[in-house]
């Protein structure tokens, strides 16, 4: 999701996702912990940098996310 700063929020979006029922807490939990492999990063929030992430580097990081979601079925 886009803020009104032109970040890019990435727990809004997992929000948007158990809202409209696409994904589950337990999903959004797996992603998580997909995301935080893939960044090195303790917590989304930290690693988003309070909204300072690109559209590009949010799609970047989610692609490698599922990849390795993929792989780890």
């Amino acid at each position: 999701m886009e803020s009104q700063r032109c970040g890019v929020c990435m727990l809004g979006a997992q929000l948007s996702l158990i809202r409209c029922c696409i994904g589950t807490r337990t999903t959004v939990a797996e992603a998580n912990s997909h995301l935080l492999a893939v960044t090195g990063a303790r917590s989304v929030p930290r690693w988003n940098d309070r909204l300072a992430r690109t559209e590009a580097q949010v799609h970047d990081v989610l692609l490698a996310a599922a990849a390795r979601a993929l792989t780890a079925r």
